[in-house]
C-alpha cells in the first residue's frame, strides 16, 4: 500500500485523523466541548472548566 499525498497539508491532516482514532494515543476530544487536546492520564475534558460544565457545577 502506498499513499500518495500531493501537499503537506494533506498528509498532516490524515496523519492527525489517524492519532484521533487510535486508543493508544494520548490526542484526544474533550467530552464536554470537542476540543482537541493532549490527555494527560487519560483525562476526559480539556480543563476544569469543561470538567465542572459536564458534570453540571457552576
Amino acid at each position: 500500500m502506498v499513499w500518495d499525498f500531493h501537499s503537506l497539508l494533506l498528509q498532516i491532516q490524515m496523519l492527525f485523523s489517524v492519532m484521533l482514532t487510535d486508543d493508544s494515543s494520548t490526542i484526544t476530544c474533550c467530552d464536554y466541548c470537542g476540543k482537541v487536546f493532549v490527555s494527560v492520564d487519560s483525562a476526559e475534558y480539556c480543563c476544569t472548566e469543561c470538567e465542572s460544565e459536564a458534570k453540571g457545577d457552576k
